[in-house]
């Protein structure tokens, strides 16, 4: 029982608890929420990929379609701390995941592909790399 409740605690503190909007929901939020999440990014991720129906919460970036800008607004604006874009071009892909790979064999590896933040980029940050990527595909 008490795995569970630590279990449930993580699931919090990574999702983001869902509370009721005191106002409108903020830029970002494209579950409607009233947090802004990696939930949010996911969903986000599926309605440019065509597997979710877009939303108007889901065009970021004012521009009429829900599609590749949206995300990198979100990734700029909304949730700047998301980790996964490990080579900076706004988008968390398998591009991400090779140049991660590339990472953990560099002499001076780059910092941005460090996911756990444990001051090393080994495999272990591939592992999350492969989970978030896994995530984003199957709509998490």
């Amino acid at each position: 029982m008490r795995a569970l409740s630590s279990l449930a605690l993580v699931a919090v503190i990574l999702l983001g608890a869902a509370v009721p909007c005191q106002a409108a929901p903020p830029p970002g939020d494209v579950d409607g929420d009233c947090a802004i999440t990696l939930v949010d990014l996911c969903l986000l991720y599926q309605m440019v990929l065509g597997l979710a129906d877009p939303t108007p919460a889901a065009d970021l970036n004012g521009d009429g379609a829900v599609n590749v800008a949206d995300i990198v607004w979100f990734l700029k604006f909304a949730y700047p701390d998301a980790k996964g874009d490990t080579n900076g071009d706004g988008l968390i892909d398998r591009a991400d995941y090779r140049y991660a790979e590339r990472q953990v064999f560099s002499d001076a590896p780059d910092p941005d592909a460090d996911l756990n933040n444990d001051g090393e980029v080994n495999v272990t940050d591939l592992v999350i790399m492969a989970k978030i990527l896994e995530a984003i595909e199957s709509g998490w």
